[in-house]
């Protein structure tokens, strides 16, 4: 896959270009004001046959060739400044001079046809920059980050906000994605099976309003499915109006992703045998290294609807997320 950004050509030029992508989804690009431009034409033609027109067409435009399905095209400053169109390229090149405009006759049908601002949250701080004028036309390597920045802008949108540092939020998506999955597999490697109980204990007692982490056993036939039992305080105590709930923590060792859907079942148990002995069961937690799938989420929404408490997963990241808030000073000092 490649990703060519093409710049606008301005004036009454912009709108047809716009109106082309939005209703046809067609992308179109100029040196082409003449029927003999088709470059599949001038492919094959030798430069000593060629008008001084055909040479520079072919200079200008010949590298549209290239192109291939699969590939995306990103439109500049189209329909305004700042903004861009872009598509991912649906079939191969070919000419189509319209009469009433007289150029822009280099064309490329589109799918998956996208607007957005280059400055929107959504937009990698380096596709964004890559969005900024640097020719007439020009490529951008990083695949994987526009994919990425595409992806943020179909499910966040992708108008403008300059109240968003940037920087911040890009840095903060890298380091999501990255290193605090790696934080917690160093958190699996070295806190393995009941130690993993105890790390999560020692996190969650710095928790403010936490009054209590009870550990509850060291197995299923002694704990139920329960590991952990938080003490926790609501209400309003100034005014005499206060409350303890308990939360129950069922606490999971994985690497890699975690399916396995016994710990719903445990939770359904732990939840059976305890409500009521404790006060107030208020929620109960999965605590995983793994990485949770779609279809564990799925599970624990189920239970959550069945116990009619609300029932949540700290997974993968969440768990470095976590260890970095309450537990950093484990490795700092």
């Amino acid at each position: 896959m490649a990703i060519y950004v093409f710049k606008n050509p301005g004036g009454d030029s912009d709108k047809y270009i716009t109106e082309s992508l939005l209703l046809d989804k067609v992308s179109r690009y100029g040196w082409s004001y003449e029927e003999n431009l088709d470059l599949k034409v001038l492919k094959d033609k030798p430069n000593s046959k060629c008008t001084p027109a055909e040479l520079e067409a072919w200079q200008k435009a010949g590298f549209l060739l290239k192109i291939q399905p699969g590939d995306w095209i990103v439109h500049v400053n189209i329909p305004e400044y700042g903004k861009c169109i872009a598509g991912k390229v649906k079939g191969n090149y070919y000419f189509d001079l319209k009469s009433e405009f007289g150029d822009f006759a280099n064309c490329f049908q589109l799918e998956n046809v996208i607007e957005f601002d280059r400055n929107a949250p959504a937009i990698s701080p380096y596709i964004s920059r890559r969005l900024k004028l640097m020719g007439s036309h020009w490529q951008i390597y990083n695949e994987k980050e526009f994919e990425e920045s595409i992806a943020r802008v179909r499910e966040n949108g992708g108008s403008a906000d300059y109240s968003v540092d940037k920087s911040a939020l890009g840095l903060q998506r890298d380091f999501a994605q990255n290193e605090l999955s790696r934080i917690t597999e160093l958190i699996h490697k070295n806190y393995p099976g009941k130690d993993l109980e105890r790390l999560a204990l020692q996190l969650i007692e710095k928790i403010p309003n936490v009054e209590n982490v009870k550990d509850n056993g060291s197995g299923w036939k002694t704990d139920y499915g329960a590991d952990l039992i938080i003490t926790f305080n609501s209400g309003i105590p100034d005014l005499n109006f206060g409350q303890q709930k308990s939360v129950i923590v069922q606490v999971k060792s994985f690497e890699g992703t975690h399916d396995d859907r016994t710990c719903v079942d445990q939770l359904r148990t732990a939840y059976n045998k305890f409500h009521n002995e404790l006060d107030n069961i208020a929620a109960e937690i999965l605590f995983t290294t793994g990485n949770p799938t779609g279809g564990l989420q799925s599970a624990i929404d189920e239970l959550s609807k069945e116990l009619d408490i609300p029932v949540s997963i700290i997974g993968g990241g969440d768990v470095a997320k976590l260890f970095l808030k309450y537990g950093i000073d484990m490795i700092t000092e």
